[in-house]
Order: structure tokens, then sequence, then C-alpha cells
């Protein structure tokens, strides 16, 4: 009673990015989605958390930081 394992560190920060190609990049250091989306110029990002069936896309704005244990994904404009 009261025992947990985890496999998380919680003093690490990783996100994961998904590229149009499949690519899953990992990020082990803060960004913003600004310099994500220098990488891939006709493309813009999304958190899969605001992701909704019959709803349009909400991307990232350009200045804001992506999230701790996130999940991105590059959609073309």
């Amino acid at each position: 009673m009261g025992n947990h394992f985890s496999f998380c560190n919680s003093g690490s920060f990783v996100s994961w990015v998904i590229f149009p190609t499949g690519e899953v990049r990992r990020l082990r250091q803060k960004a913003k989605a600004a310099e994500l989306m220098m990488e891939m110029p006709n493309f813009f990002l999304v958190n899969v958390k605001s992701l909704r069936i019959g709803r349009r896309l909400s991307p990232l704005n350009a200045d804001e930081d992506l999230e701790m244990n996130g999940v991105y994904l590059y959609f073309p404009m």
C-alpha cells in the first residue's frame, strides 16, 4: 500500500515533435515554437491536446514555449 514506481524523471524536460515524414524527435531542452517552425517553413505546429474531431486546428503562436511531456504535430499551411 502506497508503493509507486515511475520511469519519469521530474528533473528532465522532454517533449516530442512528429514531422510530416513520420520522424519523431524527442527534445530534451526547452524550445519555442518559432525555433521548430523555422525548420519546416510551410508548416505550423499543433499540440495534440488541442486536437478535436470536427473542430479547427489551433496552431501554436511563434513565441509559445513547448510544454514538458507535450506532443506536437506539424500540419501544412
